[in-house]
């Protein structure tokens, strides 16, 4: 699986000089959704658990969190 992250996360937000907090709040998320993502194909390719499995797990909490504050603010 290959995965492009152009126009998105940290990239797409570099991109843009005048981002929102919307926009912002949501690049982040995309970087975690694409940092979990990573961590599981690279368990699923080398069946490699430790320390991929908890690095997941913390991406999950980060997006847990950030769903949290769209929530929060009413985004």
């Amino acid at each position: 699986m290959v995965l492009s992250l152009e126009g998105f996360g940290n990239a797409g937000a570099l991109a843009d000089p005048q981002l929102s907090m919307l926009d912002m709040m949501t690049f982040a998320l995309q970087d975690e959704y694409a940092a979990r993502a990573e961590y599981f194909e690279i368990q699923e390719t080398f069946g490699t658990r430790s320390p991929y499995d908890n690095i997941q797990r913390s991406e999950e909490k980060h997006i847990a969190m950030l769903k949290d504050l769209f929530a929060q603010y009413g985004l």
